[in-house]
């Protein structure tokens, strides 16, 4: 598939989006639609099947990272400067998703080496934020991540901007690469 994909190509429904993603090897579970909450228990063990794809119906679709989708990671920008600086400062990736007011912040990646989740905050606004302010996460193993066609909790729909192959990376490369984000933003 080509990096660059039109969004439009891609199916409209989490239950075809669902199938896609098991046919590319990725873990998926169903969400809660405009939530980002498991709609299944035990959602770190589900793995879908072509049996399953019903549960998918009416929901949104998380991703299983890490281990389960063969190495996957998401490089997950939160704050408007993190998503400034990422295209000059992570490698490039051909799987990109975002929304309206958060376009291109979520950069997936695959690891053979996986890391443990990194969570980075800004210290100066960490005061008005009682977990900090997220500037920037790389999830990994245990982790999901929700994904395209959910509608987001702020009611916006989640869209790829390039549905391609994600870049192959070193952890230490990402990790560096996420910590040199989060110190730009």
């Amino acid at each position: 598939m080509s990096p660059n994909a039109p969004t439009a190509a891609f199916p409209t429904t989490s239950t075809e989006a669902a199938a896609v993603y098991q046919t590319r090897g990725i873990a998926s579970l169903p969400l809660v639609v405009g939530s980002k909450k498991p709609a299944v228990t035990n959602w770190p063990e589900f793995r879908a099947d072509p049996s399953d794809l019903s549960r998918f119906a009416g929901g949104n679709v998380g991703l299983i990272l890490g281990q389960p989708s063969g190495g996957l990671l998401d490089v997950d920008l939160d704050c408007p400067e993190a998503i400034r600086v990422a295209g000059e400062l992570l490698p490039a990736t051909g799987l990109i998703f975002g929304r309206a007011s958060a376009p291109r912040s979520h950069r997936l990646f695959s690891c053979s080496d996986l890391p443990g989740p990194l969570k980075l905050t800004d210290p100066v606004r960490a005061p008005d934020h009682p977990d900090g302010a997220v500037l920037v996460e790389l999830r990994s193993t245990g982790q999901q991540t929700m994904a395209p066609p959910s509608i987001h909790p702020c009611g916006e729909m989640v869209e790829w901007a390039s549905f391609g192959d994600p870049a192959s990376v070193a952890v230490s490369e990402l990790t560096t690469s996420v910590k040199a984000v989060a110190a730009a933003a």
